[in-house]
């Protein structure tokens, strides 16, 4: 009588403490507390900033807003970042296809030669970069082996976008890797039973079943590169600067934190708006599939 009692609810009684509200919140209160201390205040402050620092509110927004520098750079961080994302689909996907189909040992190997260059610094990833494309670096040095000529890479969009890219690889190959190590080749066996070639099943059974986990991933990588500041700084040179880094300028050079602010806000807007975009669209695919 009593263990029906006590599981009568769905729930043994001594198990009952582990799902009441109160030990829910214990377990939830240091994280609620560093979210508010290491970013809700914190946002909080620019904002503030951002609106009150001016002679009037909102003036810093109205000066950011009319200068066609802060359009400029934040148009460049678009296409950027949108490079970087495709970059890293048309690379990262035939990848994770490689360690997904690699068996044992091979796998975690693979794995490993994905996952041990995030541990290292990106400063000294973008450095080795900036000492390849410069002048006499190793890739000028391979061209005029081969007899080619001398590529201008260092301070171009192109640098910027290779070096960005190396650095955001993983963050979309393992997603990639993980939908595909749950994805169901019974369908490709069926697809290729009914006649349909490799290039068929690829587009019309398996990358649309794969899709919202690829968006996902491409969505991690565009909104983290809309934020970069070592590698445009480094490889791409004022010519190539992000938003990133005329928030800095303006901190640098004029020493101007109510207009810094007012550009980091606007884009925390464009980006959640992108964010948001891009999760309707992965949703309405992940409902489809």
């Amino acid at each position: 009588m009593t263990s029906q009692q006590g599981t009568r609810s769905g729930v043994p009684r001594r198990d009952r403490g582990l799902t009441s509200p109160w030990f829910t919140t214990a377990l939830l209160a240091p994280f609620l507390v560093l979210l508010l201390a290491m970013f809700a205040y914190p946002m909080w402050q620019v904002v503030s900033t951002s609106v009150s620092d001016g002679a009037f509110p909102f003036e810093d927004y109205a000066v950011v807003l009319a200068d066609p520098i802060m359009w400029i750079s934040l148009g460049r961080t678009l296409l950027i970042s949108t490079l970087v994302a495709l970059v890293c689909l048309l690379l990262g996907y035939p990848l994770a296809s490689l360690i997904a189909s690699a068996s044992g040992g091979w796998q975690v190997a693979l794995l490993a030669l994905v996952v041990v260059p995030m541990w290292s610094s990106v400063i000294a990833r973008t450095f080795a970069w900036f000492g390849m494309f410069r002048p006499n670096g190793v890739v000028n040095a391979v061209l005029g082996a081969l007899g080619l000529p001398e590529a201008e890479l260092l301070f171009t969009p192109t640098a910027v976008v290779i070096g960005m890219a190396n650095v955001m690889l993983p963050i979309l190959i393992l997603p990639v890797f993980a939908a595909l190590n749950r994805y169901d080749r019974s369908l490709s066996l069926a697809a290729a039973t009914m006649g349909a070639g490799p290039l068929r099943t690829l587009f019309q059974i398996k990358l649309p079943v794969l899709a919202p986990q690829i968006i996902t991933g491409c969505a991690a990588v565009f909104i983290l590169s809309m934020g970069f500041f070592i590698s445009p700084a480094l490889l791409g040179g004022p010519r190539s600067s992000m938003i990133s880094n005329l928030i800095y300028q303006q901190i640098r050079d004029r020493f101007d934190f109510g207009r810094a602010d007012a550009i980091a806000v606007i884009l925390i807007i464009v980006t959640l708006l992108i964010a948001g975009l891009l999760l309707l669209v992965s949703r309405a695919l992940r409902r489809r599939a």
